[in-house]
């Protein structure tokens, strides 16, 4: 009676023990699952996108229009919108899902004034407006006086891209251009025409009593 007792006692401290084990396993798995990498952190924070209360809210004039950002192997990597207000040609570019901006060039006035290098390429280098950056973000804005252009003028732009997913991180930048007229003998670039639109302002007089 006594030993089957004993028998008995030591089936309890297996299964006990067995039960510990097990909970000690799980506990542990799920802490192994929900503890992220820090890996995947930092590829998340190297890319800021603007919030929409840090956007400035503005009023065009006529329609905006939209472009195609596109690399040099002819892959869409991006949105150019351009339009115009009573004051300012604003250029707004945004990277497509997997790619980030980083320094950008924009060239406004005459077509004959296009910064050209010695072998025929459009000189981003020499264009009048840039951003320069060594962060890459998912938005970049362009502002430029209207009084400082004709009514029709040509423009270009030129952005570095890179893609976010590449293993290496952000090392290898690619030149995209907004979609135009193709230039270049080595490395081609691209131009468009844009004409302002027509802002119509009306004074309201006061009419007498």
């Amino acid at each position: 009676m006594k030993a089957q007792k004993t028998l008995w006692i030591r089936i309890l401290a297996i299964f006990f023990l067995s039960g510990i084990t097990a909970i000690g396993i799980l506990y542990s798995c799920e802490k192994e699952i929900i503890q992220p990498s820090s890996k995947n952190n930092l590829k998340e924070n190297s890319i800021t996108i603007p919030s929409d209360e840090a956007r400035e809210t503005i009023f065009i004039c006529g329609k905006a229009i939209n472009k195609d950002l596109i690399d040099t192997e002819n892959n869409k990597v991006g949105k150019v919108t351009v339009s115009n207000d009573a004051k300012y040609f604003y250029v707004r570019i945004i990277a497509q899902p997997g790619y980030a901006l980083a320094s950008s060039y924009l060239y406004t006035g005459l077509d004959s004034n296009l910064p050209m290098d010695a072998n025929g390429d459009l000189n981003f280098a020499g264009f009048n407006s840039t951003i320069l950056a060594r962060e890459y973000i998912r938005e970049r804005n362009f502002s430029v006086p209207l009084r400082e252009l004709p009514d029709e003028f040509t423009a270009s732009l030129m952005v570095q891209v890179a893609h976010m997913f590449d293993p290496d991180g952000f090392v290898y930048r690619k030149a995209a251009w907004a979609d135009g007229v193709v230039i270049g003998n080595v490395n081609m670039g691209r131009f468009f025409t844009y004409r302002k639109a027509n802002c119509q302002i009306q004074e309201y007089q006061t009419m007498p009593d």
